[in-house]
Order: C-alpha cells, then structure tokens, then sequence
C-alpha cells in the first residue's frame, strides 16, 4: 500500500540523555585546601609571584592552581573565580 504523502508522519525520537543541572555540577565542585589557600590571596589583591612567595612554591605553581580553579569553576579570570566561589560559598572572605 502506498503511503498518501499528505498523511503526517510520525518519528519517534530516541530520549536524549538527561544532562547534568547546573545545580549537580554546582554541589560537585570541590576546591582542595591549596586552591582556596589560593584563592584567598587571590582576594587579597596578590599577584603569582607574591603568592609564590607566601606559600613557598613557585610562581607557575601558582599560575596551575589558579587554571585549575577557573577552569573548576567555568570562568574565565581570577575575579569571576573570586565571585563564584564566594557565592557558592567555597570561600569565605
């Protein structure tokens, strides 16, 4: 039998998967102890080398802990860090 092409067609669409809510990924986001010891120098207002200095370790030290953090925090600079993780309460200031 032929199929009248002005009938509708129905498709069934596989389910896609369920994504992860930006609140799971949010309840997921762990900083460890060196990256908030980081980060709160971050807020002080120092830079790399100053907080090398502080911590005793190496400047691009610093520099991966930083990466790090934005990168576990989806920004893009230090300050959006900063902001997120006071909001999120990762960080008290």
């Amino acid at each position: 039998m032929q199929r009248n092409s002005r009938e509708p067609q129905t498709e069934t669409r596989p389910t896609p998967p369920a994504k992860e809510t930006n609140v799971d990924h949010l309840a997921s986001i762990h900083l460890t102890v060196r990256e908030r010891q980081v980060l709160m120098w971050v807020a002080q207002g120092k830079s790399s080398w100053e907080i090398g200095h502080i911590i005793k370790c190496e400047e691009c030290t610093v520099n991966f802990h930083c990466r790090n953090i934005m990168g576990k925090l989806n920004v893009s600079t230090r300050a959006q860090a900063l902001m997120k993780a006071v909001g999120l309460g990762l960080l008290f200031t």
